[in-house]
């Protein structure tokens, strides 16, 4: 999907990465406007016990940790994005349910109909998933 779609995505909680991207486990997510409380005594001083901020993109980096983000141009233009789910693909129960998490971890577009997909093959399909995601 391109970069409006995934701005969409993310400003209805949806976090989303590219398949570009060379860290394990990066996405990115809106954190939306609000009032915190303050980390810092500067803030503390300028604001007292809340600091409004505006919505920021956040990032969880490969390194296990939240960064404030902007994307890049080449991120803008991209056409790899997908909404990451962290949801174990073991978890998954139904043909539909695969669907959906192919739509989530697969970028389109797929060229098998899961909807035909035997309960017999799924523990297949998820070590396959388990790979694609683990190789993301």
């Amino acid at each position: 999907m391109n970069f409006g779609d995934a701005i969409s995505y993310a400003k209805t909680g949806s976090r989303v990465a590219r398949t570009g991207w060379n860290g394990s486990g990066m996405y990115a997510y809106i954190v939306p406007a609000g009032e915190y409380p303050p980390v810092t005594e500067i803030a503390r001083q300028e604001f007292g016990a809340k600091v409004p901020y505006r919505s920021y993109w956040a990032l969880k980096t490969a390194q296990g940790d939240v960064a404030t983000w902007a994307p890049s141009g080449s991120d803008s233009l991209a056409e790899d994005w997908f909404i990451y789910d962290p949801t174990p693909v073991d978890k998954v129960k139904s043909s539909s349910d695969l669907q959906d998490r192919c739509s989530v971890f697969t970028p389109p577009p797929m060229l098998l109909d899961l909807n035909k997909v035997s309960t017999e093959a799924l523990p297949y399909i998820h070590e396959i998933l388990s790979a694609i995601r683990n190789h993301n």
